[in-house]
């Protein structure tokens, strides 16, 4: 009886361990995300593929990314970690891709890629995003600016009415850093800001841009890409995309 009494009690002690083991073994692996924006120049709704060496077969129920000039233009992913071979194609024609490249996104990091650049010519911009940590409580949103004007010169930016921009120099392609604005209630109080994107060599404005206290989501931080190209009309004229990073 004392011998089967020893052989149970070192048995549940072998379980125990190797329970504990287990637990040890199981890594938290924290989530990453990707946000994809759409600024090409005439790109109706797009739709994603992260193995562009299969063909896409449900593309219908495929994750999307709206036109360029919708108000949102732009979708997070945040199921994917690793190297993929992405392909974008427009959502009625998914037997061709505009883009392909692969994309590698690390364990808890945050990306942005920017599509930019016309249906013929897609350019990227892939950024690794820092979004601060911000609370409503706090009545303050950020903002940065990204040149995504393919063809660019470098852009200027200034609030309205204030001769100094706080950027004075972005080139195509370049990010500015995130930078607080607030809304608290003083006297007078701040209700909204607009922006002025200016081409540094000539100081003609190119785009406006309002940031609102009414529509703005405090505590949280956007985005505003220039997209278009240069001189453009139609379709190509320069204009401003709005991301919201959430």
């Amino acid at each position: 009886m004392k011998q089967k009494l020893i052989y149970a009690i070192v048995g549940m002690l072998l379980i125990g361990c190797i329970v504990s083991c287990k637990k040890n073994d199981d890594k938290v692996i924290p989530s990453s995300s990707l946000t994809i924006v759409n600024t090409v120049a005439g790109a109706t709704a797009l739709v994603t593929n992260f193995d562009s060496n299969s063909k896409l077969t449900f593309y219908k129920t495929a994750q999307q990314i709206t036109a360029y000039n919708s108000a949102l233009p732009f979708t997070e992913f945040s199921s994917y970690m690793g190297t993929y071979p992405l392909g974008i194609s427009l959502l009625t024609d998914t037997l061709h891709t505009i883009y392909k490249g692969d994309i590698t996104i690390e364990p808890g990091s945050i990306h942005s890629l920017f599509l930019t650049g016309t249906l013929t010519a897609v350019d990227t911009i892939y950024t690794t995003d820092k979004i601060p940590n911000l609370l409503p409580v706090d009545s303050l949103a950020d903002v940065r600016f990204v040149n995504a004007s393919k063809g660019s010169l470098p852009i200027s930016v200034n609030i309205k009415n204030q001769a100094t921009p706080f950027i004075p120099s972005l080139p195509y392609k370049g990010v500015s850093a995130f930078a607080d604005y607030s809304f608290k209630k003083v006297v007078p109080a701040i209700t909204s800001y607009i922006f002025e994107i200016r081409d540094v060599a000539t100081n003609k404005v190119l785009v406006t841009y309002t940031l609102n206290a009414s529509t703005v989501r405090l505590g949280k931080s956007i985005s505003v890409a220039l997209r278009g190209l240069p001189g453009g009309t139609g379709v190509n004229v320069q204009a401003a995309s709005i991301v919201n990073h959430y």
